[in-house]
């Protein structure tokens, strides 16, 4: 298979999946208990995220020349957070989700 291809069933399930959880995820949230300002923070927070991280680490990828090594240690520098937010404590049993 072309890498076009592969690029493009790629982005074809990314946003399928994030299409079919982002609509229940604030249900889900109210189901476990949270408040509505909680569930407004935990909606807002990936957005607000991107909108400051995205220029910082592609300021710093141009400044230091590391485009190819930067961005593999940002992904797998995603995996200790969410393994944390795994193994959280919350009102239902593990996995929390």
């Amino acid at each position: 298979m072309n890498p076009r291809a592969r690029a493009s069933l790629f982005y074809l399930f990314y946003f399928a999946a994030g299409g079919a959880l982002i609509p229940y995820l604030n249900l889900y949230y109210q189901q476990v208990g949270m408040s509505t300002p909680q569930i407004g923070v935990l909606a807002a927070l990936p957005t607000v995220t991107a909108l400051v991280a995205g220029p910082f680490w592609g300021g710093a990828a141009d400044a230091l020349h590391l485009h190819r090594r930067l961005l593999p240690f940002l992904a797998f520098g995603v995996l200790l957070p969410v393994s944390g937010m795994m193994w959280a404590q919350g009102s239902s049993s593990w996995p929390c989700w």
